[in-house]
């Protein structure tokens, strides 16, 4: 009885803190995208990158891994944001994201990241601008 006692109370703290995070993290987010207009896939790439010679589909499959991983709405988010500054709320709530990120690019985009590598990427920009060299015929 003790037992189904002490996993009941662990189940339901462990529940009230995800609840709570949960909470943090969209208020963060809300805080940090306030004002900022919601951009397609398309809208994203068209003000961006339509000329920068990185492709539309290394572009959208970064947002989508990135909305993947992060379960965040990235429609909001643009080139020059941070994950080591006005982004870092979105790691900080799990300590296993970042691996989880890499390794879903990795995955996607058939390619191979070093910690060096993945420490060295901190914008958006930094990731769709890494992912689209390391696909580039050698």
């Amino acid at each position: 009885m003790n037992t189904a006692l002490g996993i009941a109370v662990l189940a339901l703290t462990v529940g009230v803190w995800f609840f709570f995070e949960k909470r943090r993290v969209d208020r963060e987010f809300e805080k940090t995208f306030r004002g900022r207009e919601s951009l397609s896939d398309d809208d994203f790439y068209a003000a961006f990158y339509q000329d920068s010679g990185i492709s539309r589909e290394i572009v959208t499959g970064v947002r989508q891994v990135l909305a993947d991983e992060l379960q965040v709405d990235v429609s909001r988010m643009i080139p020059c944001d941070d994950f080591s500054r006005n982004l870092r709320f979105l790691l900080e709530s799990d300590s296993m994201v970042d691996v989880a990120l890499v390794e879903a690019l990795e995955k996607r985009f058939r390619i191979a990241i070093s910690d060096k590598e993945a420490e060295d990427t901190k914008t958006v920009h930094d990731i769709i601008t890494f992912v689209h060299g390391k696909t580039l015929p050698a």
